[in-house]
């Protein structure tokens, strides 16, 4: 997780996120940087999903048995050049996102309407992106995986 800005280009930024459910079945997840929050996700979750009803994602995210791959993702990756004139780089990544349910057995994948805040501080200036609506909202247990799958693109960055 630490190499991943140097690795893939994926942006990194330390934060306070919290999870949690309250007794009425609302799920609300935050994330707190700088004094401000800069993002808040509700569900309202009105029923809980079988690895088969995700099949209707399968376009979006393929599945095998209980496992999803998520859309292909692209960061930039830059190296900038130095003072004494050596060029630096910038190159375009593609990378992957796979997702493990767990427990197997018994995956818990829960749905319900969502609504998704973003808040801003000057060095996240999040609250300029507009949210024009969200499609479905989830809460799912398990584990994730990250990987580069290639290198797409690549400029020389220099001094002017």
């Amino acid at each position: 997780m630490a190499a991943g800005r140097e690795l893939a280009g994926a942006p990194k930024k330390l934060g306070d996120i919290r999870l949690t459910v309250n007794d009425y079945g609302l799920v609300i997840g935050t994330l707190d940087r700088g004094g401000g929050e800069l993002m808040r996700v509700e569900v309202a979750i009105s029923g809980r999903l079988g690895l088969e009803q995700l099949d209707a994602f399968r376009a979006l995210m393929p599945r095998a048995d209980n496992t999803v791959t998520l859309p292909p993702l692209l960061s930039i990756r830059t190296l900038p050049p130095l003072p004494d004139g050596t060029p630096g780089i910038a190159q375009l990544i593609q990378w992957y996102a796979r997702f493990t349910f767990t427990p197997r057995e018994s995956p818990q994948i829960w749905s319900g309407e969502a609504r998704v805040k973003l808040g801003g501080t000057p060095f996240d200036p999040l609250d300029d992106i507009k949210v024009t609506g969200v499609v479905a909202g989830f809460y799912i247990e398990g584990d994730m995986e990250l990987g580069i799958i290639r290198r797409v693109k690549e400029w020389k960055l220099v001094w002017e």
